[in-house]
């Protein structure tokens, strides 16, 4: 209760986020006096995206596709960090599936309270992180009922604009540091990577991200037992698929289509944002991959 920051946490030592998180941590650390409740509700919060994950693919398509997502979420991969490292970018996830569940609800039940719910859950997931920032692209699938009536769109804003109402009016005291910091950052230290770049960062979120989980959490030999029943999983699973190409219901394949331009949207975004790519930034393309393994496995069975 010592202070009530404007402005979150910072990014790469030189944009800050909106004050959310801090908000959200101070609740255990009001209760508790402890930095510990702090960290098991920061874990808690990633751990619900299991459960979120399994209920997003049930009401999408079947319990079959719910349970592969909240599977494929928990295979070891860069996202596999979040368990020893209680940052806000640990409830990305979390937020983006949030996001998920309600575009799907405003999508079936368009209206001004439902919309503004939608902006509010993309807005916390940029809190989370601002990789969340290329799901944007997802409520293209939803364009003609959110354009029924004009007012719904400005609910959708005032959603995404409300959680950053203290970060604005303090850069604006301040006479926008953050952004005179970022031109600086962008102009000495940031160069988009090019085609290559996004090769080599899908191969790492596809192979470096599982291998590397594996030689390090366990001892060699176990790691190498690990690594070829992961591969043998995954081919067996994208061979079953291929062989049903003709018999898969067209819901599946307009998820499967979805899935994989969203994977690719989002690393193209992450590979405009640096050339470098950071173990959480990873993150955003990971869960669409996870989306992506659920939508074959599913069609696989």
């Amino acid at each position: 209760g010592a202070s009530f920051p404007l402005t979150g946490p910072q990014l790469a030592h030189t944009v800050h986020l909106g004050p959310l998180w801090f908000y959200i941590l101070a609740i255990p650390g009001l209760i508790f006096a402890s930095w510990s409740g702090m960290a098991l509700l920061a874990f808690f919060l990633s751990a619900l995206k299991f459960w979120l994950a399994y209920d997003f693919g049930k009401k999408l398509h079947s319990t079959q596709l719910g349970i592969f997502f909240a599977l494929f979420l928990a295979l070891p991969s860069w996202s596999s960090i979040q368990l020893i490292i209680w940052t806000h970018t640990i409830v990305l996830e979390t937020a983006l599936l949030l996001y998920l569940l309600s575009l799907r609800r405003s999508f079936l039940f368009p209206g001004a309270g439902n919309w503004l719910l939608t902006g509010f859950c993309f807005s916390l997931a940029l809190h989370a992180h601002p990789t969340a920032l290329p799901y944007l692209v997802l409520l293209s699938l939803a364009w003609r009922p959110l354009l029924q009536k004009w007012y719904w769109i400005v609910c959708l804003a005032v959603g995404v604009a409300v959680p950053f109402l203290p970060y604005g009016f303090e850069q604006l005291l301040n006479g926008f540091p953050d952004l005179v910091a970022l031109q600086n950052y962008y102009t000495n230290e940031v160069s988009p990577g090019g085609p290559f770049t996004m090769l080599k960062l899908l191969y790492s979120v596809v192979v470096i991200g599982p291998n590397l989980y594996y030689r390090t959490a366990l001892p060699a030999n176990l790691a190498a037992i690990a690594i070829v029943v992961h591969w043998l999983l995954i081919l067996v699973m994208l061979g079953l698929c291929l062989l049903k190409p003709r018999t898969t219901e067209l819901r599946l394949k307009r998820l499967l289509a979805a899935a994989v331009s969203i994977l690719l949207i989002v690393v193209v975004a992450v590979v405009l944002m640096r050339a470098r790519t950071l173990w959480h930034l990873a993150y955003a393309p990971s869960f669409a991959l996870a989306f992506l393994y659920a939508v074959v496995a599913t069609i696989a069975c």
